[in-house]
C-alpha cells in the first residue's frame, strides 16, 4: 500500500524537525551553561573548538554557533577572533546588571523612590546578618577602612568621587561580612546603578562627617553584636540619603 501524505503532513514534518533541532541547540547551551555554574569550567578556560562541540553533541555548525552567540549574550563567554580565538569563560559579574538598571533609570522605567525602598530592605536585612556572622578580623577590616575614610577628610582632599568609592567600599565590606554572596552581589549593583546620581548629591550636600559616624557607630555595634542598633543605624543611613536623593533628583542631569 502507497501511503499518502498530504501538505499538511509535510507541513508538521518540517515544524517537528525544526523542534527536535532547537532541542539539541538548547541541550548545548544547558550543559555548557551548568559547567560554568558549577565551576568544572573556570573564568579563562577555553571551550572545545566548534568542530568538537559538533561532534560530543552530534549537531549542525550552524546549531552550535548559535549556541555559542546565545551564551555570550548571557555574559557567560566571549568569543575571541584570530589565530589564538575561540571561545572563553568569562567571570560571572554584576557589571552587565548594573548597566541595565542604571539605563531603566534613565528611561524612567525605574524611580528613585523604587531604587531607595529596594534598598531600604537589602541594607538592613543585610547588616542584620552581618552582626551575627562578623569575625574580630571582620571588625578590624572595617576599623582599618573607616580610617582610610577619616584620614580622607582630614587632609581636605573632597573628591566626590573618591568619597563615593570609599562608602561603596563599606557597604560591599558589610555585604561581604553578612557571608551571603547574593547581599553582596545585589549590594554592589545597586551602588553602581546609582553612582552617576549619588555623585551629584554629594557635590550638592557635603553631609560626609555624619556618614562617618554612621560607619563609627555601626562598627561599635558589630563588636557588641548589636543586631537591633546596627540595623536602626543602617536603617536611618539609608532613609536619609533616600529624601536627599528625592530632594535633588529632579535638578540632576542624567545624561
Amino acid at each position: 500500500m502507497v501511503r499518502q501524505f498530504s501538505p499538511n503532513s509535510r507541513i508538521f514534518v518540517r515544524v517537528e524537525t525544526e523542534v527536535a533541532q532547537q532541542s539539541k541547540h538548547e541541550i548545548v547551551i544547558n550543559k555548557i551553561e551548568k559547567s560554568i555554574l558549577s565551576r568544572n569550567l573556570k573564568p579563562g578556560d577555553r571551550l572545545p573548538s566548534e568542530r568538537e562541540l559538533q561532534e560530543k553533541y552530534n549537531i549542525g555548525r550552524g546549531s552550535i554557533r548559535e549556541a555559542l552567540i546565545a551564551l555570550q549574550q548571557k555574559g557567560l563567554i566571549e568569543i575571541r577572533k584570530g589565530a589564538k580565538g575561540g571561545a572563553f569563560v568569562k567571570e560571572i559579574d554584576a557589571d552587565q546588571v548594573s548597566e541595565h538598571l542604571a539605563l531603566l533609570f534613565r528611561h524612567g522605567r525605574i524611580s528613585m523612590k523604587h531604587l531607595a525602598e529596594f534598598r531600604e530592605v537589602v541594607e538592613v536585612v543585610t547588616a542584620a546578618y552581618a552582626v551575627e556572622r562578623a569575625s574580630a578580623e571582620d571588625v578590624r577590616g572595617m576599623r582599618a577602612l573607616l580610617e582610610e575614610g577619616k584620614e580622607w577628610m582630614e587632609s581636605g582632599e573632597n573628591s566626590v568621587s573618591e568619597f563615593y568609592q570609599w562608602e561603596l567600599g563599606m557597604h560591599k565590606e558589610l555585604a561581604r561580612i553578612s557571608r551571603n554572596p547574593i547581599f553582596q552581589w545585589i549590594s554592589g549593583t545597586l551602588y553602581r546603578s546609582m553612582e552617576p546620581i549619588s555623585f551629584h548629591i554629594n557635590k550638592f550636600r557635603a553631609e560626609h562627617f555624619e556618614v562617618l559616624a554612621d560607619w563609627e557607630d555601626t562598627i561599635r555595634g558589630l563588636e557588641k553584636g548589636e543586631v537591633m542598633k546596627v540595623t536602626s543605624i543602617m536603617r536611618a543611613h539609608v532613609v536619609k540619603y533616600r529624601r536627599i536623593m528625592e530632594e535633588e533628583v529632579d535638578n540632576i542631569p542624567m545624561d
